[in-house]
């Protein structure tokens, strides 16, 4: 039974049309500054169910439909923080909100269970801004959807900074989270102002599972997509974005390659997953799809498409509205990991790679901007066309219960 509630012009596969255009945004538009983190949230302003918009209805998949697709069962659960950038005020109440709508159970600051950290470990807050409040509230209602019995660690950097997010990090770490989830990349690009590390010690501490997104530019021929890090990192879990979908199927659900990159509605702003054959990152010896010689991202997908929205709750934009973006996609995984409670004792990528058959094969689309022939060199068309077994936008494909965490 589905949880999510239907809105106006929903079709029976769960899609929401684009209401008009304009209707997706950007929280974090690329900044292409030397050392500046965007976060890879996309939101439906036309679904926000508010006083300014009394005709929206409350829209968006829930847990009971997230849970169902990707066939999770309890587990054993342990603690997930969030990374994000800047501060944000009503977290604790926003997540009451989403959690006592879905009857997941209270996990607020009051009973312990969300904890709220600066990125030295202080109570002192950064300073809000309202795009990275979205992530969080994006972040925390993911994660609390996948697990709800998860105990939550929120660590707000000073600003988007690489190195206060990656301090961040490491505070994460320091406070004792198992799964630390991070919605927010750079380009490998030097060009775009990234550049990127070979390696990272803030993401290779062992007992802690680090995930990250695969971004919300496509595949390496629109702005500044392709590798994006920290997810191209070979001791991070990279998670790429599908379109998921209700089906007449065994599943229940089908999936495809999240791209509306080229959606006329979108004005360019809806995305479309990343993926890349890293330029810096050497290949893991676990890693095993031979037309990549460097690092392949992403290892695994989730639902990121904006046409199929996730539901959250978010005072900044008026409460109830709905999000897409590999911002999605990410803390879902990360949830998952914290559900199946193996995470001090795995390392995550490898153990995904060595499972891959506890996975839901995705086997069409592409996130190139516009599907031209030549778009990704022949020896590693994979990297951007999805197909049998791994492929790059969608790795080794969506989870298919817990067996592969």
């Amino acid at each position: 039974q589905s949880d999510g509630v239907a809105a106006m012009g929903a079709q029976g596969d769960g899609e929401i049309p684009l209401l008009h255009a304009g209707a997706v945004n950007r929280l974090c538009p690329p900044e292409h500054q030397a050392g500046r983190m965007e976060c890879f949230a996309l939101e439906r302003s036309d679904l926000r169910a508010n006083d300014l918009n009394p005709d929206a209805t409350h829209a968006g998949y829930g847990p009971a439909d997230l849970l169902s697709a990707y066939n999770i069962p309890p587990g054993k659960p342990t603690r997930i923080a969030i990374v994000d950038a800047y501060g944000y005020t009503r977290a604790s109440s926003d997540l009451a909100a989403y959690r006592t709508y879905y009857k997941l159970g209270q996990c607020t600051t009051g009973n312990g269970c969300l904890v709220i950290r600066n990125q030295n470990g202080g109570t002192t807050l950064p300073v809000p801004k309202v795009s990275w409040s979205g992530e969080q509230a994006l972040d925390l209602d993911m994660a609390s959807a996948m697990c709800q019995s998860c105990h939550l660690l929120l660590i707000e950097a000073n600003d988007n900074s690489t190195s206060n997010l990656y301090a961040a990090v490491s505070e994460a770490v320091k406070q004792g989270a198992i799964v630390i989830s991070n919605s927010y990349g750079i380009s490998e690009a030097k060009s775009c102002d990234g550049g990127g590390q070979a390696s990272n010690p803030t993401f290779s501490t062992a007992g802690h599972v680090f995930v990250a997104a695969a971004g919300d530019q496509g595949g390496g021929l629109t702005d500044c997509g392709g590798p994006q890090q920290p997810c191209s990192l070979s001791t991070v879990v990279c998670v790429g974005g599908t379109l998921l979908a209700r089906a007449n199927n065994a599943r229940g659900w089908s999936e495809t390659v999240w791209n509306e990159l080229a959606d006329e509605v979108c004005s360019g702003s809806c995305g479309g997953t990343g993926s890349g054959c890293s330029t810096i990152v050497k290949k893991p010896a676990w890693q095993n799809d031979t037309g990549c010689h460097n690092r392949s991202e992403a290892d695994v997908a989730a639902e990121a498409s904006v046409l199929t929205p996730v539901a959250v709750y978010f005072t900044g934009y008026g409460g109830w509205t709905a999000f897409g973006g590999t911002s999605a996609s990410t803390p879902i995984i990360a949830g998952i990991f914290g559900k199946a409670g193996n995470g001090a004792s795995i390392n995550a990528p490898q153990r995904l790679w060595q499972n891959r058959t506890h996975f839901y094969d995705i086997t069409s689309g592409n996130n190139l901007y516009a599907p031209v022939t030549g778009g990704c060199a022949s020896s590693v068309h994979y990297i951007c066309y999805a197909g049998a077994g791994y492929d790059g936008p969608t790795g080794l494909g969506s989870p298919n219960g817990m067996d592969a965490f």
